[in-house]
């Protein structure tokens, strides 16, 4: 009578591991399946970081290009400002312009690069031009009392899709509860 209890909690126990062990194959397939859309095609040769997409009147906009294969020849536009340089990496800072009201200026980077193609005794050069271009949005300058500046309290948004990582968790959060319950029930069984 014992053996056959013993083998049937025993088969319980294999089952519910089984279910357990399902639960987290299903969570780490949902951590490497929730991708974002874009990553489905291949990046466009280089890569655009701004430090602060809203800024205030007069403010420095900084932001740094960065290129995937070939150096290239960057030209950046920003409110009539233009920067320009040469390589993999590409710094530039401009002055974002005095508005009244809150308006979006557009940040327009580009990036030429030449690509050798052939080989042998004929080599062809074919160039590629890339153009990324970002919102900045720029704000009025506010002052308060004797003209001290203020800073304003909007933040970009500079996080990822976090739906893989909300997906993982609860499943692992399920994970646990089912391991609780699994334990508090053996307790109960064994007692």
């Amino acid at each position: 009578m014992m053996q056959a209890e013993s083998d049937n909690l025993r088969g319980v126990w294999m089952k519910k591991l089984a279910a357990m062990i399902g639960v987290f194959a299903l969570a780490a397939f949902g951590l490497v399946a929730t991708g974002t859309a874009a990553e489905a095609y291949p990046q466009q040769g280089f890569t655009v970081h701004v430090v602060a997409q809203t800024v205030h009147s007069g403010a420095v906009v900084s932001a740094y290009a960065r290129s995937f294969n070939e150096p290239c020849a960057w030209t950046a536009r920003f409110a009539g400002q233009t920067d320009a340089g040469t390589g993999k990496t590409f710094r530039m800072r401009f002055t974002a312009p005095t508005v009244h009201r809150p308006t979006t200026v557009p940040l327009r980077v580009s990036c030429v690069s030449a690509n050798p193609s052939g080989g042998g005794t004929s080599v062809a050069v074919r160039t590629q031009t890339f153009t990324k271009t970002i919102d900045i949005r720029v704000l009025p300058r506010e002052t308060h009392g004797a003209g001290h500046a203020t800073s304003g309290s909007a933040l970009p948004n500079t996080g990822g899709p976090d739906v893989g990582l909300l997906a993982g968790g609860g499943a692992l959060v399920l994970g646990g509860g089912a391991a609780i319950a699994l334990g508090v029930r053996r307790r109960r069984v064994s007692a």
